[in-house]
């Protein structure tokens, strides 16, 4: 019988197979309105557009003395030099040539929900660099903006992103400075009742997106760290003034925001490969969980579970989610992983095929499922089931997924299968291209997605 394991940490070795979570969709972009319970500060905020005054961009460049001037000047985020075309260089031509190409004219919600993201990333640009929005509609701005950074992200081009975020970067430092200078500008407008902080108004989703491309600038993931800690500041802080009022919610949402960040620290150690590290920052946020509702306590669990595994440390993975997910299929889900971590991959394929039946339609668990196939030698089954996803269903007009392990991984059985896996992702890049787009997942993949 063989011994217990043990709680140990050890560098996870580099896998054959992606077993990643698909990206969520749109970072939850949707072209929505902004929400001001996203925003920094929970009062809510409003368009200072003022229609009896309107402003031509075209035409003078200052508006009337009679308009009020905006909280914050975005101006230089409405020019047309700031944002360049998205290259299509590394795309396959079936994607650029595919009858699933949207339309010049289709609407930008409609780009959002069916994934063309280079698309809604250059429709938001244009919107932007045209006459078409006010520079005093500052939620409508930022809107626009924060979807152009995320789609160009989802695109893979973080760099042009980084390089783009720039302006508000550099706006929001020299209003933060003139905040907190003595005898600025901020001190008149306190003089005069007006005195705001300029980062209450950018929504909380486009301020972490905007340290993670920071990061991306300064190619320095140790500053990186250092901005979440101070994002990790203000949080502690305002759920501390939400606890003094009273005001459960506002507590709880602040309270989610700091458990999330110190994820996010974890994150950025597995990424510099402190594994021990990340380990004893994980330890201090235990007891945080007991701020958070029900809701957020789970994917919090989730998600620290998933880090637990990717250190090496599977005990701590263990412990995390025993007890506290039950039954579901989350834990179900982690058990299995948790049994991969050990490479007992035969008790990983029961647990799978288990959840397999009670959830056919669940997408992640037949992908798992065929990965932990493969690592037990049947590589003719987990090549049927990775195509089988691929393809969809035609009977139920369900169309097929392509999300980056599923093509990463059935390119790897492949190589593995065949000595024209080049022949068999060339075909597979055409089938993806000619399958219709599915709500939410980006359409359009590059070369390096399917290994070529």
């Amino acid at each position: 019988m063989p011994p217990a394991p043990t709680e140990r940490l050890r560098a996870p070795p580099t896998p054959a197979l992606q077993t990643d979570l698909p990206p969520s969709p749109a970072l939850g972009l949707r072209g929505r309105e902004l929400d001001p319970s996203t925003l920094l500060s929970p009062d809510s905020i409003t368009s200072y557009d003022t229609p009896s005054t309107p402003y031509n961009r075209r035409g003078d460049s200052s508006p009337s003395p009679n308009t009020a001037r905006p909280l914050l000047d975005l101006s230089p985020l409405l020019r047309p030099t700031l944002y360049n075309p998205v290259p299509t260089a590394g795309i396959p031509p079936p994607f650029l040539h595919s009858k699933h190409q949207p339309a010049p004219d289709a609407p930008l919600q409609t780009l959002l929900e069916s994934g063309h993201f280079r698309h809604a990333a250059e429709k938001a640009a244009d919107t932007l660099a045209s006459s078409e929005i006010s520079p005093f509609d500052i939620p409508n701005i930022l809107s626009l903006y924060h979807i152009r950074l995320a789609c160009l992200v989802l695109v893979s081009q973080s760099e042009i992103s980084a390089k783009e975020a720039r302006a508000l970067l550099d706006i929001l430092a020299r209003e933060g400075a003139s905040f907190s200078r003595p005898n600025s500008r901020a001190t008149s407008r306190e003089r005069s009742g007006e005195r705001f902080n300029p980062l209450a108004l950018i929504p909380w989703d486009l301020r972490l997106l905007l340290e993670r491309l920071k990061t991306v600038l300064s190619n320095d993931r140790r500053r990186g760290i250092m901005s979440l800690y101070q994002l990790g500041s203000e949080c502690r802080t305002q759920a501390f003034l939400a606890a003094k009022t009273e005001d459960a919610e506002i507590k709880k949402t602040w309270s989610a925001r700091l458990y999330d960040i110190g994820l996010r620290v974890a994150c950025e150690l597995l990424e510099m490969g402190e594994f021990e590290t990340a380990s004893r920052h994980l330890q201090t946020l235990e007891k945080a969980l007991d701020d958070l509702d029900e809701e957020e306590k789970f994917k919090m669990i989730i998600r620290k579970s998933l880090l637990y595994l990717k250190i090496g440390h599977v005990e701590a993975a263990r412990a995390c989610y025993a007890g506290v997910l039950d039954e579901s299929r989350e834990a179900t889900m982690l058990q299995a992983l948790h049994q991969m971590a050990e490479a007992d991959y035969s008790s990983a394929v029961e647990t799978l095929q288990s959840l397999n039946s009670a959830h056919p339609e669940d997408v992640l668990v037949t992908h798992n499922l065929a990965v932990c196939l493969l690592y037990n030698g049947d590589a003719t089954r987990a090549s049927e089931m990775l195509e089988d996803l691929v393809k969809g269903n035609s009977e139920s007009d369900e169309p097929g997924r392509s999300f980056p392990g599923l093509l990463f991984n059935l390119a790897t059985v492949y190589e593995l299968r065949t000595e024209r896996a080049r022949d068999k992702k060339v075909h597979l890049v055409e089938q993806v291209a000619d399958t219709r787009p599915h709500d939410g997942a980006v359409y359009e993949r590059l070369g390096v997605d399917f290994k070529l």
